[in-house]
């Protein structure tokens, strides 16, 4: 069986980032100019734009004096910008989106994808873009077959380089240790275990807003990059403190119980408090850390369990788990 991962690394700082720059620029280009495509023929016609004629429209203005620039851009990664686009549209309109896909500044515009043919490996920490040679940071080994890469920028101007590869999933062995667990998520504390009482106090990250500047000078310049400098700090000990503690998890616990619940209505009641626990993230890092070193047979298993069918097998007043220890059955507009 195939499975799909993902290696990040971050490129070392030149100044011949730069060039990455301008690709990007035109990758810009190139999307809003789609975007103005479909919508001018939603307009025209009612429907969508299908999706080769579009490809096949792009590759005929490349030859006109007008877009010549557009040429530096690979083919194939043109292409995936028509395709990421047409694939907004469709969950869009299958009700997956809120909104369909929107303009975008030169600014928020982050990232190219690239296939197989536009990239090349010179050395163990060198790739060949553009007939520009970078260099990136080798911390760990990859596995694997290279399908695209992905280059990237964040908020502070520094440079990441991801490797999509298919890896062949193989069965680990894993002794059992016969405990499980069922855990419930809160405000105050981040997990609570029902069979034991034992809470996980999350450690709050703090956080910062810009100040009140005045736009686009260089006092507010200066903010911006120092609270995205600090986002990205409490990013990180976030991540950080869900990897080591799902490890631990994983560890111990053959069954995990998770309490399924609506993200959206617990915004709605403690806004950015929620925001900072993120609770969907760990959930997910959860998940991915099963499915890496999971057995085969599926000895590790995550089960989300809704508060309607516990209610529906056990009644709402005495709700026992196999510890008996009683469940409250809470709501998450109780005081």
């Amino acid at each position: 069986m195939i499975k799909r991962q993902i290696y990040q690394y971050k490129l070392y700082q030149h100044r011949k980032n730069y060039q990455l720059l301008l690709l990007i620029r035109l990758a810009w280009e190139i999307y809003n100019h789609c975007l103005n495509l479909h919508r001018r023929y939603y307009r025209w016609y009612g429907k969508s734009l299908p999706l080769f004629v579009l490809q096949k429209h792009l590759s005929k203005l490349k030859q006109l004096e007008k877009y010549h620039a557009w040429k530096q851009l690979g083919s194939q990664a043109i292409q995936d910008i028509v395709e990421r686009i047409d694939t907004g549209y469709q969950k869009f309109f299958q009700g997956k989106n809120q909104r369909p896909p929107q303009l975008k500044s030169l600014h928020k515009y982050k990232s190219i994808t690239l296939k197989a043919s536009e990239w090349a490996f010179v050395g163990d920490n060198r790739i060949n873009i553009g007939g520009q040679v970078y260099k990136f940071h080798h911390s760990r080994p990859m596995a694997g077959v290279v399908k695209s890469v992905t280059i990237k920028r964040n908020r502070l101007g520094d440079w990441y380089i991801y490797f999509l590869c298919h890896v062949a999933e193989t069965a680990s062995e894993r002794t059992m240790s016969g405990y499980n667990a069922s855990f419930d998520f809160g405000v105050k504390d981040f997990l609570a275990a029902r069979f034991k009482m034992q809470t996980l106090p999350f450690p709050e990250f703090l956080r910062q807003y810009l100040s009140q500047k005045v736009k686009s000078a260089k006092p507010q310049q200066g903010a911006r990059v120092t609270l995205a400098r600090l986002c990205q700090h409490m990013a990180n000990l976030r991540r950080d403190f869900h990897c080591k503690f799902t490890k631990q998890l994983h560890d111990h616990y053959d069954c995990i119980l998770l309490e399924a619940m609506e993200s959206k209505d617990w915004q709605r009641v403690f806004g950015q408090k929620l925001t900072d626990l993120s609770l969907d993230d760990f959930v997910k890092c959860l998940e991915l850390l099963v499915m890496k070193l999971g057995s085969m047979d599926k000895i590790n298993t995550i089960d989300k369990i809704d508060k309607a069918k516990l209610s529906w097998l056990i009644p709402p007043s005495l709700m026992v788990d196999a510890e008996g220890f009683c469940l409250k059955n809470q709501s998450v507009n109780s005081p």
